[in-house]
């Protein structure tokens, strides 16, 4: 190992330069928990990636936690010159104050090298960071504050749009159970999911939660709440002049969401009603749908004796009346008996 040849401070933390033997070196376990390796997703692009190391060498350094020597950013270029033979690569070396500072790290210096992260890596990276720019972090309540600078910021961080960073604190607000029901969508998709179909899914999703085993008189009570908050912030912002809008617009989007809920939940009483009556009446139709078979089976031996004789005796004119008369009578049984049927179940 060389001697030490440059050090520098950042973030905080003393980064110093070094020539360490591969042998020293470990995996990050986390790693694998968010990254896949550049050879399991494609072996062309693995290739290519060896043989530019081949070529040219290492021109970035590893990032390496000094006190674990472990790679923090870098665990493609060690597997390749571990692959190539190579014994020795450069590092930088730097001690992070805390565990989440060296987490932080190995996923904002990965997103920009990895063609397009999983869900999953930015809802860590944007979690993490959240204490970053929120320093008291959450309240019992596991709320925390969205700066309108915090989310520009984070979007730039990621590179991400402002309303996909909103997506995500969303998902990470939600308990375990929620975040399973969103996983088990996100894993089912054959493609992966665009940014759009995340953020429709957090929505609607999030719109389940906010209507979950409520009845009629709950989700109206909450649609007066979210009217009153919205009257109250109205009021408000004609005493102070303080802009509102950003607040007054979600809550009338809350509303708007319980009110679709409220309809639905009525329309899924009424059904339930008319589902009752039919089963109440279910033994009645029941005997007269055996009084029609039965009328109908009459009619049609009727109708088969008449044609017969009508024709032996060979008049055309009789069987035409026979016929008649028949089909008439069983037209008066269909109509009795929808007319029953609708009467029963209304």
């Amino acid at each position: 190992m060389k001697e030490l040849i440059k050090t520098q401070n950042q973030g905080g933390s003393k980064m110093e330069y070094k020539e360490i033997k591969v042998s020293e070196l470990k995996e990050n376990p986390k790693n694998n928990k968010y990254f896949s390796d550049i050879s399991e997703e494609s072996e062309r692009n693995w290739n290519a990636f060896i043989e530019n190391i081949r070529a040219f060498g290492i021109l970035e350094p590893l990032l390496i936690r000094q006190d674990t020597m472990t790679v923090t950013s870098g665990h493609q270029r060690l597997k390749a010159a571990i692959e190539i033979g190579k014994e020795i690569v450069p590092c930088v070396l730097y001690n992070p104050e805390t565990d989440q500072e060296d987490e932080i790290k190995l996923l904002s210096t990965n997103i920009f090298r990895r063609k397009e992260p999983d869900f999953f890596v930015y809802a860590a990276y944007i979690e993490m960071m959240r204490t970053e720019y929120d320093p008291d972090e959450r309240g019992d309540d596991g709320f925390h504050p969205h700066p309108e600078e915090s989310i520009k910021s984070l979007a730039e961080d990621t590179g991400k749009e402002i309303p996909f960073v909103s997506s995500v604190d969303v998902y990470n607000l939600w308990s375990e159970e929620e975040k399973k029901i969103f996983n088990e969508w996100y894993e089912k998709q054959e493609q992966k999911p665009t940014d759009v179909d995340i953020q429709e899914e957090i929505k609607n999703l999030e719109h389940e939660s906010l209507i979950k085993g409520k009845d009629i008189k709950e989700l109206n009570n909450d649609i007066r709440q979210r009217q009153n908050e919205i009257d109250k912030l109205k009021e408000e912002m004609k005493k102070s002049g303080e802009n509102k809008n950003d607040e007054i617009r979600e809550l009338k989007s809350e509303k708007t969401k319980l009110a679709t809920a409220l309809k639905k939940e009525k329309d899924k009483t009424d059904v339930d009603v008319q589902i009752e009556k039919l089963f109440k009446a279910l033994p009645k139709l029941i005997t007269e749908s055996a009084k029609f078979a039965s009328n109908i089976s009459s009619c049609i031996d009727t109708f088969t004796k008449l044609g017969v004789n009508s024709l032996r005796g060979g008049d055309a004119k009789m069987t035409e009346m026979n016929f008649s008369v028949v089909e008439k009578q069983i037209d008066r049984f269909i109509s009795y008996f929808n007319i029953n049927l609708l009467e029963e179940i209304k």
